[in-house]
């Protein structure tokens, strides 16, 4: 369905132009629009075929072939702008895992740092010992 003829089955009344009345995000909306300026940019281009000499390229076109690198553009741009909330979202997201793995690494390093002290030290009295027997 084209936007004129979507325009077309839309209600008359006033009440119908509210913005309560659609349930669409901003994203929904840009979504839908950048669509339905590729079909449109599709039909004028297949109503557009013209006689031309080969390698000729008139002015409009040139214009249509421009427009639809805009849209694809515009298309990457929103494609990049979606992976790159839905990144933000997940490290948001998992920041209170990440944060407690952090706090039980570090209390596991403490640990074998603690560990290692002691059987140094216990390591250290007991040649102590040995060095004494010896002696006697």
């Amino acid at each position: 369905m084209t936007f004129p003829e979507m325009t077309a089955n839309r209600k008359t009344t006033q009440d119908s132009d509210s913005p309560d009345n659609y349930n669409m995000s901003e994203e929904g909306l840009e979504e839908l629009l950048l669509r339905l300026q590729m079909e449109e940019l599709d039909q004028t281009k297949a109503r557009s075929t013209g006689k031309r000499r080969e390698g000729e390229v008139n002015d409009f076109d040139l214009a249509l072939e421009i427009f639809q690198a805009e849209l694809e553009s515009l298309q990457t741009f929103r494609n990049d702008r979606r992976m790159v909330k839905s990144v933000a979202t997940a490290l948001m997201e998992d920041n209170a895992v990440i944060t407690t793995l952090i706090n039980q690494e570090e209390a596991a390093r403490n640990d074998r740092n603690i560990d290692s002290q002691f059987s140094n030290n216990h390591k250290d009295v007991a040649q102590e010992k040995q060095i004494q027997l010896r002696k006697l």
